[in-house]
């Protein structure tokens, strides 16, 4: 079922979160994807946020009835530099502490690439990029475990964990309930596969019946032999098969709008609603 209908707080633009707030209210959307550093202004990413920032931020939410449902952390956990590798994990636990002040359904992740720009190599799908992020994982999930607070793993072609199959297996090796999985339908589709896109989301809410709480919703056309990434209206995703598998979920799932400008908001809700 659908529990809110949301879209990334930047793409509102960054500035302060009374100001993030109002535009988000003024669009009546009911949620957000908040990737703190690129939507707030005056936080410095060098040092971890305060309690003060992070009560004022979710006081300002709350007032509109505004629901975090993804705080994004999206590092590269599968990093073959160690301390770059350990300073993403530290920097995701202190999401994690960050989530529980702000009330955040969960922390959501992709797992990250042999790229630092996160394009495909080789590498991305060995067995031994499996195990090195696994290993980032499971401490990430630790902490996490501690403080009870839940993370959300989001699968994308060209990373580490790059199909549906891959991150049930994960999930399945970690065994801890605090995984949650994010679902973009468009991230996991290549040239090779697009034409079966409904069953792979079949496949995605079969897999994850109990984990799948977030959906990103945006649209792809095919340029060539690439997916290219566009607002869900101006693409040729079937959002009438993914929304009737989204509403006999037995789960709530927060459905995030992606690649939409503020202004082109309800038309597009209107489009993924049918």
């Amino acid at each position: 079922m659908i529990r809110t209908i949301g879209n990334r707080a930047h793409d509102f633009g960054k500035c302060s979160a009374s100001e993030l707030a109002r535009r988000i209210s003024e669009k009546k959307l009911e949620s957000i994807q908040l990737a703190l550093f690129k939507a707030i202004e005056d936080l410095d990413p060098s040092v971890p946020i305060k309690i003060e920032q992070l009560m004022q931020i979710k006081s300002e939410m709350d007032k509109e009835n505004i629901k975090i449902a993804v705080l994004g952390c999206y590092l590269n956990y599968g990093h073959l530099n160690e301390n770059i590798r350990k300073k993403n994990i530290q920097v995701f636990k202190e999401h994690i502490d960050y989530a529980k002040i702000l009330g955040a359904r969960v922390v959501g992740t992709e797992t990250g690439a042999f790229r630092d720009d996160f394009k495909f190599h080789p590498w991305n799908h060995s067995e031994e990029a499996y195990q090195l992020v696994k290993t980032s994982l499971m401490e990430m999930v630790n902490y996490a475990e501690e403080k009870k607070v839940d993370i959300a793993i989001e699968p994308v072609a060209d990373h580490i964990i790059n199909t549906l199959q891959k991150l049930r297996r994960l999930l399945d090796e970690i065994d801890s309930k605090r995984i949650k999985v994010i679902f973009d339908p468009v991230n996991v589709l290549t040239y090779e596969n697009h034409h079966e896109q409904q069953k792979i989301m079949d496949k995605a809410f079969s897999l994850f019946k109990d984990e799948l709480l977030i959906v990103h919703a945006k649209g792809y056309k095919c340029n060539g032999e690439d997916i290219v990434e566009v607002p869900p209206d101006l693409g040729d995703l079937d959002y009438g098969h993914l929304v009737e598998l989204i509403k006999s979920s037995p789960q709530k799932i927060d459905i995030l709008l992606e690649n939409v400008r503020p202004e082109k908001l309800y038309k597009n809700i209107k489009f993924i609603l049918g």
